[in-house]
């Protein structure tokens, strides 16, 4: 029995004798697989899980000496629960998983888990159990008390699982690494979900949707999420990183690249109710419509806000978005910009079927008629074939250049109460159109302020960039594009001389 599991059954213990007590679990560096036992049986084994009793939290990244919550350091302090048994699966590919546990993690009611790496996970139906489903090979979330759930994963990284449907019956099922079901108050905070795949080669009737997480009946919140090189395949599979079916979810500060559907959503598929705010949807394929998302039969309360979809694309309908319900969706502050549906890339490319343009206010959209509040000029990305010079690779740069038309172009009004944030975390009212806010000129850290520490940044970050931008940005620049101040594409002596100036606020000389 691992360590871990020993841990999860004295809290039983601890839960059993006093449900109110608060439990926590911390849990040092290392790997940890759900066995019960040392040896792995090929017939049982598959079983294995962590199932932690209600109310219980863990917390991974401990190097094993701490005493305070506060040391936890999940960066340094890699912490793995793992559904490879054996510990023989091979990187870079999902062969050899059949002895590999079909669901890694199930969180009950009032749960925190936060700081593990979640990889591994095999939910397919070879082994005929009905709860495996094909889908939640790291995590499945159910609801299991009359009592409303409260779930929160944090600081997790979901990498490297695989949900199949083997079975011969027709399925509708999905979430490679993530399944929530009729579950309410579940939040996914400061998640990464990289290289998950979801497959329904094996039944072209089956329907495998969210390569990486889906949700059914459920009300979810995704909060500076990132969701990388996910992939459902199938000509019926929907939504490349995430399915939303018959439920709420919100998406606020969350990055989708490189992400794919072999039906439509690429990024995204939601039906139920959806609102997102400063969220970027960049290089996602769907196979039949909606290369970023897909919205069925859904409400959209909040609209999308602040959001920057830009070079995704389908050989159908919607290389941006793509509507199949013929209702109205608000589109604000944001830039939908360079999607292509069947190599063009024309308005109906960036907005398919989506509603009449009184419904887009305030953005930048290709094609769109140009009113006051509307805009169809090219938003002036950074570099948005990044420094490689290819285009929807992981380098592209689409923030905002200081001469971009989007800065300060956006409308206050059409921010929810209290949504300050880009997907940065930073602000800078007037609100710019786009998921990033551009910092005011010299604020090379983007943290607000202008100081001579901006200008230690700026120097650092042109040493940097002749070299080709080898190795990571300096630590203090957020982004190379806030060192750019004079909007010539680099960042040189006179970004430096420029910074020099606004710090020591004398009248700049470095205007765009």
């Amino acid at each position: 029995m691992s360590s871990l599991q020993a841990a999860i059954g004295k809290s039983e213990g601890i839960i059993a004798a006093d449900p109110d007590a608060e439990c926590e679990i911390w849990v040092a560096a290392g790997t940890y697989v759900p066995l019960e036992g040392d040896v792995v049986d090929s017939t049982t084994s598959w079983k294995a899980t962590f199932k932690p009793p209600a109310g219980v939290a863990l917390y991974g990244g401990f190097y094993g000496d701490e005493r305070a919550l506060g040391q936890q350091d999940p960066v340094n302090n890699k912490t793995v629960l793992s559904g490879d048994l054996l510990g023989d699966d091979e990187p870079d590919s999902f062969e050899n998983m059949v002895e590999n546990s079909r669901r890694i993690f199930r969180p009950t009611w009032n749960t925190i888990v936060d700081g593990f790496e979640l990889s591994g996970g095999f939910a397919d139906m070879s082994q005929g159990a009905p709860d495996i489903m094909g889908g939640g090979a790291a995590m499945r979330i159910d609801q299991d008390s009359n009592d409303p759930a409260q779930i929160t994963i944090k600081r997790c990284l979901f990498r490297h699982n695989r949900a199949d449907y083997t079975g011969e019956q027709t399925n509708v099922d999905g979430g490679a690494a993530v399944q929530i079901n009729d579950t309410e108050g579940v939040i996914l905070r400061d998640c990464r979900f990289e290289d998950n795949y979801g497959s329904d080669d094996a039944n072209p009737d089956t329907h495998l949707f969210g390569g990486a997480q889906a949700a059914f009946g459920s009300a979810v919140d995704l909060v500076d999420c990132t969701f990388v090189g996910n992939l459902a395949t199938g000509t019926d599979s929907w939504g490349g990183a995430v399915l939303s079916s018959s439920s709420m979810l919100s998406v606020d500060r969350c990055l989708f690249f490189g992400n794919e559907a072999g039906g439509g959503g690429g990024g995204l598929c939601a039906t139920g109710e959806l609102t997102m705010l400063n969220s970027m949807f960049h290089a996602n394929t769907g196979g039949s419509s909606g290369g970023a998302i897909c919205l069925g039969e859904t409400s959209v309360p909040g609209g999308i806000v602040n959001s920057t979809i830009a070079g995704n694309d389908t050989d159908g309908d919607g290389g941006g978005v793509y509507l199949d319900n013929p209702g109205r969706i608000k589109i604000a502050n944001s830039i939908v910009w360079g999607n292509e549906a069947g190599g063009v890339a024309d308005l109906d490319a960036q907005l398919h079927a989506a509603a009449a343009p009184s419904a887009v206010r305030s953005s930048c959209v290709h094609g769109i008629a140009e009113t006051w509040w509307n805009l169809d000029q090219d938003p002036l990305f950074f570099d948005p074939d990044g420094l490689d010079d290819l285009p929807g690779t992981p380098d592209d740069e689409l923030r905002l250049a200081v001469s971009s038309p989007c800065v300060d172009s956006g409308r206050n009004s059409e921010l929810p109460a209290g949504a300050y944030r880009d997907l940065d975390g930073v602000g800078d009212p007037p609100i710019d159109m786009g998921a990033y806010e551009r910092p005011m000129a010299g604020d090379s850290k983007g943290n607000g302020d202008v100081t001579v520490a901006d200008f230690e940044c700026t120097v650092l970050a042109q040493n940097w960039q002749p070299a080709g931008g080898v190795g990571p940005l300096p630590e203090c620049l957020s982004r190379l594009a806030y060192a750019d101040l004079n909007a010539d594409g680099l960042v040189n002596v006179t970004d430096v001389v420029c910074d020099i100036q606004l710090a020591l606020e004398l009248p700049p000389g470095c205007a765009p």
